[in-house]
């Protein structure tokens, strides 16, 4: 009798445990699945959040580089001129201070004068005034 008793126990605790293991078997596919599902969610919101971060990125770059060539060969024309402005302004600069001989430094400033005139016909265009 007990033997038998233990094995009706043994049966319902095994079909108890079957039961309760299906239970939690469900609840687990069903968080498993919501779990999933948040995921994609966020996921997908990240995503397009970086997929516009990326295109901004992307057109920055684009106009960067843009500017970059349009500024090349205005800044590599100014170059010489700065560097001849420079000696220019050297020059003057000596021959100022022996002012030894004044007509010199009025010719040097003439010279000056066409540099900078120069330099703001590359910077600003023929047909262009500065600001």
């Amino acid at each position: 009798a007990l033997r038998g008793a233990w094995e009706a126990m043994a049966a319902e605790t095994r079909t108890h445990l079957g039961a309760l293991t299906e239970s939690h078997a469900a609840r687990l596919a069903e968080l498993a699945g919501a779990l999933l599902e948040t995921v994609d969610r966020a996921s997908g919101e990240h995503h397009a959040r970086l997929a516009a971060a990326a295109a901004s990125l992307t057109e920055a770059a684009g106009s960067l580089r843009d500017g970059a060539n349009t500024l090349a060969p205005t800044a590599s024309a100014l170059g010489p001129e700065l560097s001849a402005l420079a000696r220019a302004l050297a020059l003057l600069a000596s021959r100022a201070e022996a002012a030894q001989d004044q007509a010199a430094v009025i010719e040097e400033l003439g010279r000056l004068g066409e540099g900078l005139e120069r330099l703001e016909k590359l910077a600003f265009g023929d047909d262009k005034e500065p600001a």
